[in-house]
């Protein structure tokens, strides 16, 4: 009984010393994914943003109906791009590990529809899917 009260312990020690440690790393990883993604967009290689996002994500965009999954992903990411927005920047707010698998963002972005300045805000959940982060959950509004 001692022993796996002690082994317990052990586990939850190296547990909670590792946390910080894979919150940073995963901090790191989704602020390169979030660089990669506004250069994609950038670029035009929508395939490679699309694929960001997990098989079965939801997406919530403004003033529109739920989407699922890539299929959604291609759907909202095309119809942003028809609608000419340039220059997305994205400047996340708050970011919070939640157990190991997930992360909530919470930030606003930028960009120009039209000549004209676009602002907003969005919620992102990334999911950790074997070694990669993944668009679990995307929602965002326009303030202006």
């Amino acid at each position: 009984m001692r022993r796996s009260i002690s082994h317990a312990l052990i586990s939850a020690i190296v547990l909670l010393t590792a946390l910080p440690v894979a919150a940073a790393e995963a901090d790191q990883s989704l602020q390169k994914m979030e660089r990669n993604l506004v250069d994609l967009y950038k670029n035009g290689d929508l395939e490679s943003i699309i694929q960001a996002y997990a098989p079965d994500a939801y997406i919530l965009p403004n003033l529109s109906p739920i989407l699922r999954g890539r299929d959604g992903a291609r759907q909202i990411w095309e119809a942003t791009q028809k609608d000419g927005v340039k220059g997305l920047k994205l400047a996340p707010v708050s970011r919070e590990q939640i157990g190991t698998t997930h992360i909530r963002e919470v930030g606003t972005f930028t960009a120009q529809m039209n000549n004209e300045p676009v602002e907003g805000k969005y919620v992102a959940v990334w999911k950790k899917v074997g070694n990669e982060w993944l668009i679990d959950t995307n929602m965002w509004n326009r303030t202006n």
